[in-house]
């Protein structure tokens, strides 16, 4: 295979040029067939696999953060077989609103350390949480720059909140958003293609002859959900049902169930509607425990349930599983992957990446 073929095709996944090539250098001082010493000038590098001398930097920075070469003014480097030099650990912070402790973060804080040792070697994900609290993200921020992060993934909890502070924040360290845009802001997006995945649903909805969808939302939500509902906004009627969900999860892990007893019994009430023949939510441990568990099996009958998953496998109900749930999966370690690439690439490039990169919800069949 030629070498330009094996750039294209590492891992059989998309990556930045530079952290492919970083790779497949990688890949030739293992087998050792690049020897200590001077490597092929940067300019001779780019040649040999089509790319441009800057990708050829920023590879060989990569490398240099791995202590496998040493740079020689900028345009060559050396082989350092064995990693001669102590290796530079890089740190990278991460702030998400969701509640300290639970499932959800334990998962988060696992798949940041995965994704950050598969995208660059000696990196490490520093994860801390907001508790949906935007005034405690500019907290967590200044502590992790004071640190000496390498940059930052926010995840805001507001999208109108904080901007103008992580805006100036980042002329000094390279700010990643994922999830939702920080209203007002030029700064570089990760998120899922809520909107296209509204139109999906209410669009399959439609075809099964599905035409008024209740919403089991959380009584607050961001930007994206909003978008996912404006999506469906006009293909199907839908019927917001908001409650506080999140308090209830939290409640049912102490075993305590008011809330979920509370909010069943407004769901049935409200569910007494039988033109309702649908329900959707962005939860689904929330729709299984409210819908599946709770409901009179008479009104579970008549409604077509869709939910939106992430990639951690939750335990669900038999009646869940029985029952033919329609599943999109919002899968967090491509986002988490994508948007610390595009991070690497503002670290090393010294430009920051412009615009939004969505990523598109896939149906679980």
């Amino acid at each position: 295979m030629a070498e330009q073929e094996i750039l294209e095709k590492a891992n059989g996944e998309r990556e930045a040029n530079y952290v492919r090539l970083a790779r497949r250098l990688r890949s030739r001082m293992k087998a050792g067939e690049l020897k200590e010493g001077t490597l092929p000038s940067f300019r001779s590098l780019a040649g040999e696999f089509g790319v441009s001398i800057g990708v050829v930097q920023r590879a060989m920075e990569l490398l240099r953060q791995e202590s496998l070469v040493k740079i020689q003014h900028g345009k060559a480097a050396r082989a350092v077989p064995g990693g001669r030099i102590l290796p530079e650990i890089a740190k990278y912070g991460v702030i998400h609103p969701y509640t300290q402790g639970n499932d959800f973060e334990r998962y988060l804080i696992a798949l940041c350390a995965e994704e950050f040792d598969r995208k660059c070697n000696h990196a490490v994900s520093i994860v801390r949480s907001s508790n949906g609290d935007a005034r405690r993200e500019r907290e967590l921020a200044e502590t992790l720059v004071y640190n000496g992060v390498s940059g930052l993934l926010l995840s805001p909890e507001n999208g109108s909140v904080n901007a103008e502070y992580f805006s100036e924040l980042a002329r000094r360290t390279p700010i990643m958003l994922i999830d939702q845009p920080l209203a007002g802001t030029e700064l570089p997006l990760v998120m899922f293609d809520y909107a296209g995945a509204g139109c999906e649903i209410a669009s399959k909805l439609r075809q099964a002859g599905r035409t008024k969808t209740l919403l089991l939302l959380n009584e607050t939500t961001n930007s994206s959900i909003e978008a996912l509902i404006a999506g469906m906004n006009g293909i199907v009627e839908t019927v917001p049902f908001r409650a506080p969900l999140f308090r209830m999860a939290v409640q049912e892990k102490a075993r305590n169930y008011e809330l979920l007893d509370t909010i069943a019994a407004k769901l049935r009430d409200r569910l007494e509607d039988i033109s309702i023949d649908s329900i959707f939510s962005p939860y689904d441990v929330q729709l299984d425990h409210l819908v599946m568990m709770e409901l009179p099996p008479e009104i579970r009958a008549r409604l077509q349930c869709v939910v939106i998953r992430g990639d951690l496998q939750e335990w669900h109900s038999r009646s869940y599983c029985e029952n033919g749930v329609w599943e999109w999966k919002a899968g967090q370690s491509a986002l988490i992957g994508r948007a610390f690439e595009r991070l690497l690439r503002w670290r090393f490039g010294h430009r920051m990446p412009r615009g939004i990169h969505k990523i598109k919800l896939r149906e679980i069949n």
